[in-house]
């Protein structure tokens, strides 16, 4: 993956009522240039949401924020219970 830089803007954006800030996203360009790769707007607070921009159209469409969601702890066996052991994998 390369290199990508992230510029906030100023300004405020309203989407369904939340506050947002936009970020332009900059990915290196073939020719040392910067192309833009996207426009984003994430809420501040909570609940804290993430929307990609389509800069044609002006749409706003809701993006998953699932990958910062830290994963669901292992189940506690009850006590007496048996807990199952791990297969190893085969290469």
């Amino acid at each position: 993956m390369g290199e990508y830089e992230l510029i906030p803007s100023d300004h405020v954006v309203m989407v369904d009522g939340m506050m947002c800030m936009e970020v332009q996203i900059y990915g290196s360009g073939s020719a040392g240039t910067n192309d833009i790769a996207g426009t984003f707007l994430l809420t501040r607070g909570s609940p804290r949401k993430l929307f990609r921009l389509d800069e044609n159209t002006g749409e706003i469409e809701e993006v998953s924020l699932s990958f910062l969601r830290p994963p669901a702890p292992e189940p506690v066996p009850e006590e007496g219970e048996e807990v199952p052991e791990e297969e190893d994998a085969e290469d």
